[in-house]
């Protein structure tokens, strides 16, 4: 855009290019939007249909915290025990073990 002086306004361009990129990322949204309900309706198949609701689902839901069990407890306080007495297994190591029980 062209000021009175018939220079140009780097902010009002700045400032109008963000305006279009909005407008288009909002455009996309609502033509993502309208493909998705299209093929939601489209499909008969019951795992998608469900895969989808579950996907949404989980968008809504917010986890502040992970109850665990007392026998999880116990298995992740004999992990840390383990690790602070070196009972422990490089990823190559453990891989040969399970290799090898998987052999017999």
């Amino acid at each position: 855009m062209l000021d009175v002086s018939g220079k140009t306004n780097v902010n009002s361009v700045s400032k109008i290019k963000i305006v279009n990129l909005r407008k288009r990322k909002k455009m996309i949204t609502e033509e993502m939007k309208k493909q998705l309900i299209d093929k939601i309706n489209s499909t008969n198949d019951e795992n998608v249909l469900e895969e989808i609701y579950r996907i949404l689902e989980a968008g809504d839901i917010e986890v502040d915290m992970v109850i665990l069990s007392e026998d999880q407890k116990t298995q992740i306080d004999q992990g840390l025990k383990d690790l602070e007495e070196g009972r422990v297994l490089s990823n190559e190591e453990a891989n040969r073990q399970i290799d090898e029980w998987l052999r017999k």
